[in-house]
């Protein structure tokens, strides 16, 4: 009878729709592009996503194209129609969002080029013009498209800047380079500097001012103000716009006072007589941020998209600034990313230095809070103890317990060279440095030892990677292949003397059975089992690039290969899996680093900052509970599975209670009582270790109020 309710269980819970995403992006999104504001609600566009901000309910929202419909992150535009629909332009396509259904207008589904939107104008009727970088205009009413090009109108260029519809429904069309277009439906017009008052063809802004009259940003000759017949131009020499005369955005108040943003920090407001100047020495803007775009807010204030400073509301006395970003990064270019054993991720960045995440919190260290040498980060180890070891560009090494900071460098102990790109730390404390020119270090904590290719069998002295195998032995990878080191001898191995592909190598990972798997640039994936040699590349295997960046191996076998321009691969020993930027959460196709926490959740790190990703849902966890509540009882795939001797498994709770885990037999006989205690909100995660079991398929059950499900899992030894 037990056997019959556990198969039973199995399958209710196999048709159920998983709680947590699969899928989770962490970005940096302080540039703002684009504003657009409907009744209480500010909708931004990001470079990492679209972000609404109620300000009646004091909730901001975030959507990027892990959590949502967004084909694209890249946000270049933002329209809203009468509706409330938000129309969304970015880098590849266009989408339209209405709060709770997305659609993306791509060529499979529609006339819609795939091409970059520069703007979007839509008519009270409902028509929306479409501005394109490189396919003209195009109307779309309903159902129906309509293009317009060089080819086929009166349009002298096809890379559209910034559109415009007054109250007459003629659309206003500026362009790079070829003027301004005004088109009344039926008859095209150019304004450029030979034909008319014009200061200069590059359009990058327009906006509508009261009485039809519309004013012009342009790229390198000022303000322009345009009434039907007369022009009125705005410039460094008549007024107190900076000498650049670049114009980069407009917004207009009802009574004709302009906001003009520009080249800079700054931005001005003129009443029509008197101008004013706004910058970091007499506001609350947050820095010398280049201002992106303007526009007006509820209840008659000025929004403010900074590049870098997030999102600004001036009402007339206070600044407020609003993040933008869904996380703490302080950079998208991501290095190195570690984990530690309680589950803290450590991010290094490119240019802004260390970023941890517990799950909950954010924390940067950077030359100006902390011990840290240099914002680049290269590399991170850390000890069984929670030590991080950090690896500057041209700084040295950084050492943290969590106090304290020691840094090391060719000044101030045995280094050899600042710049250091690959760390691999003993068991019993001995840490090894690769550097950039000058060989690979060896540290005990008190002697320093240095091996290079004049006293040593190193092959080169760029050291790309290290790794440490079960036994022992150091592995280095190299400009000119794989040296092995087992603290006497020297072994190394490459395209001539081995089954080394090529001898670039880029990465190096080791199973616990001792299997050494090596990354090259430009020849594939390389696995060494200590006789023989296999390689995976494109022509032989589903891996969609030669070019190997980084991998990271779970505890089951299974490889996950990082690539330096096509995504991310999964590989089982049997199947591959590609996940890239248009299949999946993906924030970036460019893989910098992967590293796997004790839940399974990979951590991504891209040129474009971190993408989470774990079969069956992301478990975050910090102090015992998911940063935010689940929403229902969820009961997660182990992890690892299979699993050998140890596993985990892990449960969200919608409000606490006791919960009891049981792990039964294929035959429903009960194997062990694993929990049976009272649980907090959240999501929790819970040890189970099968040594005394034999290999073969048990499953667990939970238990929770009027809740019990049940999933497998596989002991393998």
């Amino acid at each position: 009878m037990k056997c019959y309710l556990i198969l039973i269980l199995i399958f209710t819970s196999s048709i159920g729709f998983p709680q947590t995403p699969e899928w989770i992006q962490y970005t940096n999104a302080e540039v703002v592009t684009s504003i657009a504001v409907f009744e209480d609600k500010t909708w931004v566009g990001t470079d990492q996503g679209l972000v609404c901000i109620d300000s009646k309910t004091n909730k901001t929202e975030y959507f990027n194209t892990a959590n949502s419909g967004l084909p694209y992150n890249f946000i270049t535009t933002l329209a809203i129609d009468s509706n409330g629909t938000v129309w969304i332009g970015a880098y590849g396509g266009l989408s339209k969002f209405d709060g709770q259904n997305w659609t993306t207008y791509n060529t499979s589904n529609s006339r819609m080029p795939r091409t970059s939107i520069t703007s979007i104008a839509i008519e009270p009727n409902g028509i929306v013009w479409i501005g394109t970088y490189d396919e003209g205009l195009i109307k779309l009413y309903g159902q129906n498209w309509t293009f317009f090009n060089t080819s086929n109108s009166g349009l002298p260029s096809n890379r559209i800047e910034t559109l415009v519809v007054d109250a007459n429904r003629t659309i206003w069309i500026g362009t790079e380079y070829f003027g301004l277009i005004r088109f009344d439906g039926k008859n095209w017009t150019t304004f450029n500097t030979a034909n008319s008052g014009i200061p200069d063809n590059y359009i990058l802004t327009l906006s509508m001012g009261p009485n039809g009259t519309i004013w012009i940003g342009t790229n390198y000759g000022g303000l322009a103000k345009f009434d039907g017949q007369n022009w009125t131009i705005f410039n460094s020499s008549n007024s107190v716009l900076p000498p650049h005369n670049y114009i980069s955005s407009i917004a207009i108040e009802k009574n004709g006072t302009i906001w003009i943003g520009v080249d800079g920090s700054d931005f001005f407001k003129f009443d029509g007589q008197n101008w004013t100047t706004f910058n970091i020495s007499n506001s609350g803007l947050p820095g010398n941020y280049f201002i992106h775009t303007l526009s007006l807010g509820p209840t008659g204030t000025i929004l403010i998209g900074t590049a870098h400073g997030g999102l600004v509301k001036f009402d007339g006395q206070n600044w407020p600034t609003f993040n933008t970003s869904n996380s703490g990064l302080p950079d998208n270019r991501i290095v190195s990313i570690a984990v530690e054993a309680n589950g803290k991720v450590l991010i290094g960045t490119y240019y802004a230095g260390l970023a941890t995440f517990d799950g909950q919190n954010w924390t940067t260290f950077n030359i100006a809070n902390s011990g840290l040498p240099s914002q680049w980060i290269n590399c991170l180890s850390v000890e069984t103890n929670g030590t991080i070891w950090i690896g500057t560009y041209n700084q040295g090494l950084a050492k943290f317990d969590g106090q304290n900071w020691t840094i090391f460098n060719s000044s101030n102990s045995g280094l050899p060279d600042n710049d250091i790109r690959s760390i691999a730390i003993e068991k019993n404390g001995t840490i090894w440095i690769g550097t950039y020119n000058q060989g690979l270090a060896k540290f005990d904590g008190q002697n320093w030892t240095i091996f290079n290719s004049s006293n040593s069998g190193l092959p080169d002295n760029l050291i790309k990677c290290l790794a440490v195998d079960p036994s022992g032995i150091i592995w280095v990878g190299t400009l000119n292949g794989v040296a092995k080191f087992d603290s006497q001898n020297w072994t190394t191995f490459n395209s001539s003397n081995s089954g080394l592909p090529y001898d670039r190598v880029e990465c190096l990972s080791i199973e616990t059975n001792g299997t050494i798997w090596i990354g090259t640039y430009g020849a594939g994936l390389v696995k060494f089992d200590g006789q023989n040699w296999t390689i995976f590349n494109s022509s032989n295997s589903g891996l969609p690039d030669n070019d190997i960046s980084s991998f990271a191996i779970e505890p089951n076998g299974t490889i996950w290969i990082g690539t330096f321009y096509y995504g991310l691969s999964k590989f089982d020993g049997k199947n591959w899996k590609i996940f890239s930027e248009t299949n999946s959460g993906l924030p970036e196709n460019k893989i910098t680093s992967i590293s796997i926490d004790s839940y399974g959740n990979k951590w991504i790190g891209t040129d474009n900052g971190v993408g989470v990703y774990r079969e069956g849902g992301v478990i975050l966890e910090s102090k015992e509970e998911q940063s935010v509540s689940p929403k229902s009882f969820s009961l997660l795939q182990n992890y690892p599975n299979p699993f050998n001797p140890e596993t985990r498994i892990s449960f969200s709770l919608p409000t606490a209670g006791l919960v009891k885990a049981t792990v039964y037999s294929i035959l429903g006989e009960k194997i062990k009582e694993v929990t049976n205690q009272f649980y907090s909100e959240g999501v929790h995660s819970i040890p189970f270790n099968g040594s005394g079991l034999a290999s073969g398929v048990y499953f667990y059950q939970i238990e929770y109020g009027n809740h019990s499900e049940a999933k497998r899992m596989i002991l393998v030894k």
